[in-house]
This record gives structure tokens, C-alpha cells and sequence, in this order.
């Protein structure tokens, strides 16, 4: 979150501010934007320097059953569209990760919007780096690669919530298939993950990777 204090030190340290996020539009249970884009909009008009948007996309609550257009009309309501025209008039240059995001955007942004790739599918790496650390594994067993994605307080309440049914699931899995588990973090808060579900007699090879080996690791 993009308080006042880190306004002031990001104005008198910094030249640029870039905002990125694929799922940057998140939506809620209820299907309206996250409070924090109402946040940054207000933030962003604090900031002297300029404001660029990368790779940002549509996302959508994982409690629900809605499907993708779903989610891509609810962001089309009134309250919706509001903010989104509100965080387009702060930014100097927008980029999106799909043509979905992109044509919801483009309405609003009076300048010229950018279609890429997401991120993610253009890293460059060398994915023999890894072998060393996944080698262990039989040829017959089961990779699995696991995230909860603990990046904030809902994801940590999601994850209390089911924890118990992953490990249902993870077990039943386990009886059916040799499965090697390797559990891929994306944040410190994660390290905890593994030593939970040894707790129930499931292993799982924890990975603290940076971004540039990560897409050799999935």
C-alpha cells in the first residue's frame, strides 16, 4: 500500500514509479475493484514522478463460480468503470497482459494503450540451472509444484480456511500416485507452509528461488 510517508520518499528518491501486476484488477467477492486501486488512485495524485502501468490484467475472486466474462462485464458497472477512468487520468503510460484488459482500458486511457505478453512468458533463463535441485525424483513419480499465494490477509484467511482440505486432497493423491511435492514460494511469509503439513506426515521440498529461475522451476 502506497502510504503518505512512502509518497514523500518515493518524490524525493525516485524519478519513475512503475505499478505492475497481472491481476492488478482484482475484483472482490462481491465484484468491485479492491479498495486499494480507490487507494492508489489517490496516492498516484500525490506522486511528482510519472506513473506507468505494466503488464497489469483482469482478476477474479476464487470463492465464486463466476467465469472469466463474468468478471470482465462486472468491471464494466458504473462503480467499476468510475475508478478505473480515475487510475487511467493519474498514469503516463498504461500496458496490459491480455486484449481483454486491453479493450477495457483503452476506453479510458486517453493515450495510446499497450498490448503484451504477460511477463512471465518472456523471461529469459536458463532452465538447466535447475536440474541439480528437482533431480531427485524417480522418473514414474508424480511432480507436483504447490503456492497458496500468501500475499496479503485475505489470501492467509483463504488459505486457514482450506488447509485441511488440501491435506485431504494431497493425501488421497498420495494414495493413488508416487508424488514428489515441491512447494514454490513467492513470499518469506510461506517458509511456515511446508513444516504445517508435515504435521500430518506430508514432505514437501520447499524452493526460495529468485524471478529469473522461476519459470525454469515450473
Amino acid at each position: 500500500t502506497l502510504s503518505v510517508e512512502l509518497v514523500k520518499n518515493l518524490n524525493g528518491t525516485c524519478d519513475l514509479f512503475v505499478n505492475g501486476g497481472g491481476v492488478y484488477l482484482c475484483l472482490d467477492e462481491d465484484f468491485t475493484l479492491q479498495a486499494r486501486v480507490s487507494r492508489d488512485v489517490d496516492a498516484f495524485s500525490a506522486l511528482d514522478t510519472p506513473i506507468v502501468a505494466y503488464g497489469i490484467g483482469v482478476n477474479r475472486p476464487v470463492e465464486t463460480s463466476a467465469d472469466w466474462h463474468e468478471s470482465v462485464a462486472a468491471l464494466a458497472k458504473q462503480k467499476n468503470r468510475k475508478l478505473i477512468t480515475e487510475l487511467m487520468g493519474r498514469l503516463d503510460v498504461v500496458s496490459v497482459r491480455d486484449s481483454t484488459t486491453y479493450s477495457l482500458v483503452s476506453e479510458s486511457f486517453e493515450k495510446k494503450t499497450f498490448l503484451i505478453g504477460d511477463p512471465v512468458f518472456i523471461a529469459d533463463n536458463d532452465g538447466r540451472k535447475l536440474s541439480a535441485g528437482i533431480s531427485g525424483a524417480a522418473p514414474q513419480n508424480l511432480r507436483v509444484g504447490l503456492n497458496f499465494a500468501l500475499h496479503g490477509h485475505k489470501s492467509s484467511k483463504r488459505y486457514e480456511k482450506y488447509f485441511h482440505s488440501y491435506t485431504r486432497f494431497i493425501s488421497e493423491l498420495s494414495k493413488l500416485y508416487r508424488v514428489d511435492l515441491h512447494y514454490v514460494a513467492h513470499s518469506d511469509a510461506e517458509r511456515v507452509i511446508p513444516c504445517m503439513f508435515r504435521r500430518f506426515g506430508i514432505r514437501i521440498t520447499y524452493h526460495d528461488r529468485g524471478a529469473e529461475e522461476l519459470r525454469a522451476l515450473y
